[in-house]
């Protein structure tokens, strides 16, 4: 299996998760508060995944969607996972409002480039790990 396929397929299921997850707040601060930040903790956790997920995408991959900092992705990651009590949730919630629709939309464009056959896609789609991006197979 191509792991360029499954780094972006789990990229976008994670950017959909947190889209979800977000979508009910007005700010960072009801965001980071509600439900005794599980929709907050979540999230960090997705960013996280996020930028694991992109450590492993091919260079070349990354070098033909300059329009995407990806060592800012992975600088996050690692600021995120080794300062837990430390996560800024006005950052978090200025990437979810000013970069994930970007970031989506440029890994349906990576999905596409992938040139992977539909019943492949559909397959792997059909997990319920990544039901929120089923919308690829139309």
């Amino acid at each position: 299996m191509n792991k360029n396929l499954i780094s972006s397929l789990t990229i976008l299921e994670a950017i959909e998760k947190i889209l979800i997850y977000s979508s009910e707040y007005k700010s960072y601060s009801d965001f980071l508060w509600a439900n005794d930040q599980k929709d907050f903790n979540a999230t960090a956790n997705l960013l996280i995944a996020i930028g694991e997920e992109v450590k492993n995408l091919d260079d070349n991959l990354k070098d033909r969607h300059p329009e995407i900092s990806w060592t800012n992705i992975v600088g996050m990651r690692n600021i995120f996972s080794h300062n837990y009590r430390g996560i800024d949730a006005e950052l978090v919630w200025n990437i979810i409002n000013s970069d994930l629709i970007q970031l989506k939309d440029v890994f349906i464009k990576i999905i596409k480039e992938l040139e992977v056959e539909r019943a492949v896609l559909g397959s792997i789609l059909s997990s319920q790990f990544y039901r929120h991006i089923r919308y690829l197979i139309n």
